[in-house]
C-alpha cells in the first residue's frame, strides 16, 4: 500500500511565516511601549503595566491551543490526520484510523497540558500582582 503524502504549499508557508514576522514586531513594539511607559511611574502603574505584560505572555498560548484541540478534534471526526483540505507547510504523510485518532488524542492532551500552565501563570500573575 503506498503512503498518501500531502505536498507542502509554498505560499501558504510565506504568508505564515510573514504573519508570525507581524505578530513579533508588534509585541516588541507594545513591549518597548510598556517599558518606556515603566521607567518614570509609581507602583501601581508598574503594577499595571505588568498585568499587561503578563497577559501578553499567558493569553497567546492559550489561543493556540485552542486552535489546536479544534483542529485534533476534526481528526478524531475524520479519522484522518491532517484532516481534508489542510493546508501543510511540509511535506506531510497522512495517517488514517487508529493511528490519526492517537496523533490528535497527543494533540489535546499537549493543548491541554498548555491551557492548565498558561492558567496557573495568570492565576500565579494576579496574585503576584495583588500583593504588590
Amino acid at each position: 500500500m503506498e503512503r498518501e503524502i500531502i505536498k507542502a504549499d509554498p505560499k501558504y508557508k510565506k504568508q505564515l511565516l510573514i504573519r508570525f514576522l507581524i505578530l513579533v514586531i508588534c509585541l516588541a513594539i507594545g513591549l518597548a511601549f510598556l517599558r518606556s511607559h515603566m521607567e518614570n511611574s509609581d507602583p501601581q502603574v508598574l503594577a499595571e503595566c505588568l498585568s499587561i505584560v503578563l497577559w501578553l505572555i499567558f493569553i497567546p498560548p492559550i489561543l493556540f491551543a485552542v486552535f489546536f484541540i479544534r483542529f485534533a478534534l476534526r481528526c478524531q471526526k475524520e479519522g484522518r490526520f491532517p484532516p481534508t483540505g489542510t493546508k501543510v507547510i511540509k511535506d506531510t504523510v497522512v495517517l488514517h484510523g487508529q493511528d490519526a485518532k492517537r496523533r490528535s488524542l497527543m494533540i489535546i492532551v499537549v493543548s491541554a497540558a498548555m491551557i492548565l500552565i498558561s492558567l496557573g501563570g495568570i492565576f500565579f500573575a494576579l496574585t503576584l500582582i495583588n500583593m504588590l
